[in-house]
C-alpha cells in the first residue's frame, strides 16, 4: 500500500530525469505500460532541456493479432491523452515469418538442421509467446535508435534515450517475463511496485485527471495470444501472488485473500522464484585473464 504518492513520485521523476532524457515505452493498453507512460510522460514536463515535453516521450504499439484491437484502441487514446509521440507498429508479419520458419525446421541430431521439414509437434504458445516478446523488444531498440537521429535533426544534439520497462514486484519475483524480451530494457521504474500499487497510482493519476477510467485495463495481460490471461497462465491470481511474495520476504501482510485454501501457495511461488531466478542475474562468464598476458 502506497502511503506517500507525491514523496513517491517525485523521487520517480527525479531519477528518471538523472538516468535519460528520452523515454521508450512499449504501451500495450495493460495497467504496467499505461502507468509507466503516465510517469514518463509528468517527468518530462517542464524539463530545462529546450525539449518539447511531447517529444521526451515515444510510445511504441506493437500489436499482432485481430483481437489486439481493443489493447491498440486502449494505447491510442492513452497516448494522446498524454500527448506524446507515438508510432503503431504491428508485428504480424515479423511473427508469422518466425512462426513458419521454425514450423519448417526440423532438427536431425544424427546430421544437421534440415530445411522444409515439418516438426511433428506444434510450436508451444509459450514458445511463440516468448518469441513475440522478443520481437518486440528488437522494435523497441531499433526504434529508439532510429528516434535519437530524428531527434538530433530536430534539436541539433544528441540525447541518452533509453528504453523503459514495465515490470512490477508481483511478476519480477516470479521472473514473470521473457528473458531478453520484456524483461529487455534500460530501466525498470516500478519494478518495486505490487500489481495492487500499480492499480493504486493509476487510480490516483484518474483522480488528478491525468487519465479517465476507460484507460485502466483491469484484466492484465501480455497480449501474447488469444485470450491470454496472466492470472490464467499463472494459476493464481495477483492478490495471492502478493500475499505470498510479503510473506517470503517478511513484509506487512495487509490482507489475506479469502480465496486462499492452498496451503503450499507460498512453497508454489517461492518455487517459481527459485525456477526463474536465472532471469534476474547478471550474465555470467569465466575468469580467464590468469592465463593470458
Amino acid at each position: 500500500m502506497i502511503t506517500d504518492y507525491d514523496g513517491l513520485l517525485n523521487k520517480t521523476y527525479r531519477e528518471l530525469r538523472e538516468f535519460a532524457e528520452i523515454y521508450v515505452v512499449g504501451v500495450s493498453g495493460g495497467a504496467d505500460s499505461t502507468l509507466v507512460a503516465c510517469i514518463c510522460s509528468e517527468a518530462a514536463q517542464n524539463n530545462k532541456l529546450g525539449i518539447e515535453p511531447s517529444d521526451c516521450v515515444l510510445g511504441v504499439l506493437m500489436p499482432n493479432f485481430e483481437n489486439d484491437a481493443i489493447f491498440t484502441s486502449t494505447g491510442e487514446k492513452l497516448v494522446n491523452t498524454l500527448n506524446i509521440n507515438n508510432i503503431l507498429l504491428p508485428i504480424t508479419n515479423v511473427a508469422n515469418e518466425y512462426n513458419f520458419l521454425l514450423k519448417h525446421t526440423f532438427i536431425d541430431f544424427k546430421s544437421e538442421i534440415a530445411f522444409n521439414k515439418t516438426i511433428p509437434d506444434d510450436i508451444t504458445k509459450f514458445n511463440t509467446g516468448n518469441m513475440l516478446s522478443r520481437c518486440r523488444m528488437t522494435m523497441l531498440y531499433s526504434i529508439a535508435a532510429k528516434y535519437t537521429i530524428l531527434l538530433y535533426k530536430k534539436y541539433g544534439k544528441y540525447f541518452r534515450v533509453r528504453v523503459i520497462g514495465t515490470d512490477n514486484l508481483s511478476e519480477n519475483y516470479i521472473a514473470y517475463f521473457t528473458k531478453y524480451g520484456d524483461g529487455g530494457v534500460d530501466m525498470n521504474p516500478i519494478v518495486e511496485l505490487f500489481k495492487s500499487e500499480v492499480y493504486e497510482l493509476l487510480d490516483y493519476f484518474k483522480e488528478n485527471g491525468l487519465i479517465s477510467e476507460d484507460l485502466i485495463n483491469r484484466v492484465p495481460s501480455a497480449g501474447l495470444w488469444e485470450g491470454q490471461t496472466d492470472e490464467n497462465e499463472l494459476g493464481i491470481t495477483y492478490s495471492e501472488l502478493e500475499y505470498a511474495i510479503r510473506r517470503s520476504l517478511g513484509m506487512k501482510i495487509l490482507e489475506t485473500p479469502s480465496d486462499i485454501l492452498n496451503k503450499d501457495l507460498v512453497s508454489r511461488v517461492n518455487t517459481m522464484h527459485d525456477i526463474n531466478s536465472h532471469k534476474n542475474e547478471p550474465i555470467p562468464y569465466i575468469q580467464l585473464r590468469d592465463f593470458c598476458e
